[in-house]
């Protein structure tokens, strides 16, 4: 009996010290409730007045209703751009400004002026007001005409505006106008809606709607002809409310051309354009063509980019009596012969780039190189491309006599340089205010008071240094910036001039890296930082319960699901003290988390915030005070009056038109938005890509005046080509690359001169057996490599653009030089199919292998060692699943060519668990590993300890890029600690395991960042650093070792077994395990002389010990021992206390 009182007392007592700590941690059983705040039933006043108006406006030159004249052009991102000519007129849509700008396209060839004769949709070339009136313009997108008679697609309007003539005089009234009387006036009623394109033939119109192409076999041309358009007098493409890619549907319809044979419609979402035979035109017709696939179903898309359209979408498409031009995302326009029309077919020039395989971005157009191109048209001897750009628009007009590719403009309209996209985040902290526009953060020493305000210094950017961004937050102590690739930066002072974050955050650990977008949101408060990686393909919202304090911190909460739903495309997070808010653009809802201190992973939001009346569409934005919660979406701005107690609580406020003074319907499109307690200040047109910060006055406060003055001072003039502004000097980079030459592609490296190499004996085998690289393809002192005595480097080859003159001359110099090369080949995206790229691989491989079958003349030295792309698992263009096809292609092909060869696939940085568990599940086949690292010590342990728990072992681990200087930024240590960071680190990895060790570079050169510079062993005027004496003592001293070991680690100490010697490594303070006497060396080689092992004591120096007489059988060194673990002091105190109530048991039970 008494046994089992004392069972059961034990087993009652361990439990219940068991769950003290829980107990003692617990919210409920301390009786405090989760914060409920919002659940009282508290009044706050109205915010906005009976009128709401726009009083101030900044980050822009000129009032919205305003325009700088005819130059200043502002064409509309998403729509085709209209444009259009009979040969003697040039009509332009300048959509943004709400009109139609006409030209002599004749004054324009014969260079007499560049000016328009007249403007339709607006009174006068300064005026900016869009209308619903007859003669108004809300967003013309599309305009045709034959010379005779002038069509003009009014695209939000959902109407035509049809001449009968060619107008003579401004704002003149059209003859016609056909559409749904629902959206604007009209004179005939014909629901159309919103309008892509137009084209006309003469005979037929035809009209790109949402889904369909609508083809009017008869229409009316004036108010006097008695029509009605019946279902006989049409023909539909395509099928209403179907958006896929077939052969009858279409995929986002957008813009239209027709010729004599055919009829050319772009898809925005698909890439393609389908081509039909007029001869087969039917309702739902069957396409004749496309291009862009090789088949109707977008399966097979074309590799070759001479007929692929590459980004994300394609606008326009013209045509004239030879070739069909159409535009790509990536500033091409693609020229195709038409007499050769097929599936999938390839294009014989290319305009806009040099080359067919120029595909990189560029932010403002110039005559040499596109940017964004948006609408096309094209006659026998002209092409007109409308280029909206991101700072400028511009029209450009090419001679074709002179086609070729890379054919420059012979004339250019428009394109003056303005930031006009500042539309994403904004922060306000102790009365500065902080504007981000992408590359840039804008900067407010104080909240602007005037109109046109720009700021008084910038973040980013071609501006000055640090971190430029599309969202901003501030606790009042950092700053917090993330940039549109999804790099979170981190300032631990808020700065007062531009200089680089404190902590950067791009890779997180075992989630991977941070994929953002355009729309990328970030917040720190409250001690807790939050952001997304707003990439729909890789949607997550990250959570750091305390602000980080080191380099790709890894978040405390990754969420990727909400109400059984996955988060896709989390637009945008705030913090408001432990509360989360999150706004979800795909599925339109705000998700709100009450307890940040208790989030997990598996999480689900306390509050879903889905209003249906009116409805969210598509949230950007949120901020809340603790009073008012504001979202923004894609049109308009919700207030709440604190938190809505249940998800579809419609807002109590709304506000998506407000009053310009000089028009009283602007519509927001709201992006950022902050409250100050009187004024409202958001990003406002983020839609329509002309945006600007707007300050809406609340009924707390009273508005200012409407202003007199509508542009700020010298912008007229420096449109119509005079001196740049002082306001606009920050961003004179990308003023002079609208004047420039097109983007610089990447110098050449110089030929290396073999004559000046010098000749080491060392045979290939040798070679293999070294330790210590010497940099990549940009090293190429030979010399320098000679002397130090590394016995490998690396090279890079662009598998589209081979430079096999540049690769010959470095295998000739590495086998001159006893350096065997290591050789990377890559494919910046995933334009070639695996098989393709499988070819070309097994081409090089075969070029370099040495088999004496197709080999390089003279080679001696062969390339057996090759990595698969570098650092793909940080690259957006590719998928983990997308490059196992291409690496799976590749090994196969290297191994079928050079079976002694050893393939690597790509390079990671870091101890990436999520890339190394996608070799191992997807069964990888491998012979080594590319090891990225620009830590001390590598972070080797972390590598290892993930290698063995995925069961990777007696893996080949060559670190292929390593620094010790920094990598963007110069970290604040001297050569000499650059020295010893670099030589405490590779002893370290080598005696952990990793077979080769090589810095990123060896020489530094110019255009290096600065971190990387102060990591090179040799400066950029040829000195020799510490740094580099430093790693030549090391490879003198242990290169060629058999067997390597840790001993100790306090003091350190490695030890280097050779054939015939033992070399250790020594540092830190304190008397090493050793006896006997030995030779020392210091960390640059010079000799310490002999010492007695048993006196000597390390005094912080590191040193190199040679035994004097080496018996390495006999030497013994003491047994690593892990230290017993501590018990934690709460642990300990349970256990004690348990035996006591134990022991106390027992002696009352024996008591009685």
């Amino acid at each position: 009996m008494y046994r089992r009182m004392i069972c059961f007392s034990l087993v009652v007592i361990v439990l219940l010290l068991s769950c003290m700590p829980q107990m003692v941690n617990s919210n409920v059983i301390l009786g405090v409730q989760p914060e409920t705040s919002w659940l009282k039933e508290e009044q706050y006043e109205k915010l906005l007045p009976d009128k709401p108006v726009i009083d101030l406006v900044a980050m822009t030159p000129k009032w919205p209703t305003y325009v700088a004249g005819p130059n200043d052009l502002n064409f509309d991102n998403l729509a085709p751009g209209g444009v259009a000519t009979d040969g003697k007129y040039l009509f332009i849509a300048d959509s943004n400004n709400y009109r139609v700008l006409v030209y002599d396209l004749e004054n324009i060839t014969s260079n007499k002026g560049l000016k328009p004769k007249i403007v339709l949709g607006q009174p006068d070339f300064y005026t900016r007001i869009p209308s619903k009136k007859r003669n108004g313009l809300t967003s013309p997108t599309g305009i045709a005409t034959d010379g005779k008679y002038l069509f003009i697609a009014d695209g939000v309007n959902g109407r035509i505006l049809i001449y009968n003539h060619i107008p003579t005089k401004n704002y003149e009234e059209p003859d016609l106008v056909i559409g749904d009387p629902y959206f604007a006036e009209v004179d005939i009623d014909f629901p159309l809606g919103e309008i892509g394109d137009i084209a006309w033939d003469g005979k037929w119109l035809y009209v790109v709607r949402h889904d369909t192409v609508v083809i009017f076999k008869k229409i009316p041309l004036s108010k006097d002809e008695k029509f009605e358009i019946k279902r006989e007098d049409y023909i539909v493409l395509g099928e209403e409310g179907v958006s896929k890619c077939s052969r009858t549907t279409f995929c986002g319809p957008v813009g239209i051309d027709v010729d004599d044979k055919y009829v050319y419609v772009s898809e925005v979402f698909a890439n393609r354009v389908l081509i039909w035979k007029k001869e087969n035109l039917r309702d739902h017709a069957p396409a004749d063509f496309v291009i862009g696939y090789k088949d109707f179903e977008c399966k097979e898309q074309v590799e070759d980019p001479r007929g692929r359209i590459y980004g994300n979408r394609v606008y326009d498409v013209a045509s004239n009596s030879k070739y069909l031009f159409i535009t790509d995302d990536f500033g091409r326009v693609l020229v195709f012969e038409k007499d050769k029309f097929e599936n999938g077919m390839l294009a014989k020039y290319v305009i806009g780039r040099r080359s067919f395989e120029e595909t990189y971005a560029k932010q403002v157009p110039s005559k040499d190189a596109l940017a964004v191109p948006r609408g096309i048209e094209a006659t026998d001897d002209w092409l007109i491309v409308l280029d909206k750009g991101f700072y400028s628009s511009a029209v450009l007009i090419y001679n074709l006599s002179k086609l070729e590719n890379g054919l420059s403009a012979d004339y250019i309209i428009g394109g003056a340089v303005w930031p006009r996209n500042p539309k994403y985040g904004l922060e306000i902290v102790d009365n500065k205010m902080f504007v981000c526009g992408q590359e840039y953060v804008a900067v407010f020493n104080e909240l602007p008071r005037e109109n046109y305000q720009y700021a008084d210094w910038y973040l980013g950017g071609p501006m000055g240094g640090g971190l430029g961004g599309v969202d901003v937050s501030s606790d009042g102590k950092h700053l917090c910036v993330i940039e549109k690739g999804g790099t979170i930066g981190i300032y631990n002072e808020i700065p007062d001039e531009p200089r680089e974050p404190d902590i950067t955050i791009k890779e997180i650990g075992k989630y991977g890296v941070i994929f953002g977008g355009a729309a990328s949101g970030i917040s720190c408060k409250d001690g807790k930082l939050a952001a997304v990686s707003s990439d729909r393909y890789h949607s997550m919202v990250l959570v750091w319960k305390s602000i980080p304090t080191r380099n790709n911190q890894e978040p405390d909460v990754v969420l990727t699901k909400a109400a059984g739903e996955p988060i896709i495309e989390p637009f945008h997070v705030f913090i408001y003290k432990d509360m989360l808010f999150v706004a979800q653009h795909i599925n339109s809802r705000v998700l709100v988390y009450f307890n940040i201190s208790k989030l997990t992973n598996d999480s689900e939001p306390d509050l879903i915030i889905k209003p249906k009346e009116p409805m969210l569409r598509g949230p950007h934005y949120v901020f809340y005070d603790g009073k008012y919660l504001f979202i923004t979406d894609l049109y308009g701005i919700f207030i709440y009056h604190g938190l809505p107690k249940y998800g579809e609580q419609p807002p109590d406020e709304y506000l998506e038109f407000v009053s310009l003074y000089y028009y009283d319907n602007f519509q927001l499109h709201p992006w950022g938005i902050k409250f100050d307690g009187k004024y409202i200040w958001t990003m406002v047109g983020c839609d329509i890509h002309y945006s600007f910060l707007a300050r809406i006055p609340t009924r707390f406060v009273e508005p200012a005046p409407k202003p007199e003055k509508l542009v700020r001072e010298g912008f007229i003039e420096y449109v119509e080509g005079g001196e740049v502004p002082e306001f606009l000097r920050p961003f004179e980079p990308w003023i002079a690359e609208a004047k420039g030459a097109p983007k610089e592609l990447p110098k050449k490296l110089p030929l290396i001169e073999l004559e000046k190499v010098p000749s080491v004996e060392r045979s290939y085998g040798e070679a293999v057996k070294g330790r210590f690289g010497g940099g990549g393809l940009e090293s190429i002192d030979f010399k320098a490599m000679a002397e130090l005595g590394v016995t490998w480097k690396r090279a890079g080859l662009d598998i589209l653009n081979p430079d096999f003159k540049l690769m010959d001359n470095q295998v000739m110099a590495c086998q001159k030089a006893g350096i065997i090369l290591h050789v990377i080949i890559d494919l910046p995206f995933p334009e070639i199919p695996p098989e393709e790229f499988a070819r070309r691989v097994k081409e090089v491989v075969e070029r370099y292998d040495g088999d004496g079958v197709n080999d390089m003349p003279e080679l001696k030295f062969p390339v057996r060692h090759y990595e698969i792309m570098n650092e793909i698992h940080s690259r957006p263009e590719w998928s983990l699943e997308t490059y196992k096809e291409y690496y799976v292609k590749a090994y196969e092909a290297i191994k079928e060519a050079c079976s002694e060869c050893k393939v690597s696939p790509s390079s990671f940085v870091g101890p990436d668990r999520e890339y190394l568990s996608f070799l191992k599940e997807n069964r990888l086949k491998f012979d080594f590993l590319s090891y990225h690292s620009y830590v001390d010590y590598l972070e080797v342990d972390r590598l290892m300890e993930i290698l063995h728990e995925l069961g990777l072992k007696n893996i080949e681990i060559w670190i292929t890029e390593s620094q010790f200087g920094g990598m963007e930024k110069k970290l604040e240590r001297s050569e000499e600690e650059v020295a010893e960071a670099l030589v405490k680190s590779y002893v370290y990895a080598l005696a952990k395991g990793i077979a080769k060790v090589s810095p990123s570079e060896l020489e530094a050169k110019e255009c290096f960042p600065e971190g990387l510079k102060h990591s090179c062993l040799i400066d950029v005027d040829g000195r020799r650093k510490p740094a580099f004496y430093a790693y030549k003592t090391l490879i003198k001293m242990v290169n060629g070792f058999n067997e390597a070991r840790i001993i100790s680690k306090n003091p350190f100490l490695a030890e280097f077994k050779f054939k015939n010697k033992v070399v250790y490594v020594a540092w830190g303070k304190g008397k090493l395990p050793l006896e006997g006497h030995a030779y020392l060396v210091d960390m640059y080689g010079k000799e310490i002389g002999e010492v007695d092992l048993s006196e000597y004591e390390l005094k912080d120096e590191l040193v190199y010990i040679e035994l004097a007489k080496p018996t390495p059988e006999t030497t013994t060194t003491p047994t690593i021992t892990e230290e017993i673990p501590k018990i934690p002091t709460e642990t300990l105190a349970i256990l004690l206390l348990s035996i006591a109530l134990i022991g106390l048991i027992i002696y009352v039970i024996k008591k009685k």
